[in-house]
């Protein structure tokens, strides 16, 4: 059993709304994951399993799938988070005139 805490990076990406290159961090509290020799292909009962592979325990995809679980639906840079929660408040100021 292999555990990850308090795991943090950064990732730089395009924002999903101007497509603007943008960083940010994300933060992986906890992840858990099971390497094994081999792997019983009737046993699907967890998904973290991990091939040991040259009695090597390679990580890197443990991370990568602990840090696609902690990202957000929508990636998007400061500017356009700003103008969508401005745009939220506009709509709730509608909302509060019935």
């Amino acid at each position: 059993m292999v555990n990850l805490k308090n795991l943090t990076c950064t990732i730089v990406e395009p924002c999903d709304k101007c497509t603007e290159s943008y960083s940010r961090e994300v933060f992986v509290p906890k992840y858990q994951a099971k390497f094994q020799i081999q792997i019983d292909p009737e046993d699907d009962e967890d998904d973290e399993t991990y091939l040991i592979e040259n009695e090597n325990i390679d990580i890197q995809e443990m991370i990568l799938n602990a840090v696609r679980l902690e990202e957000p639906f929508s990636k998007l840079c400061t500017n356009c988070t700003k103008d969508s929660l401005d745009t939220d408040e506009d709509d709730e100021d509608e909302y509060e005139s019935f």
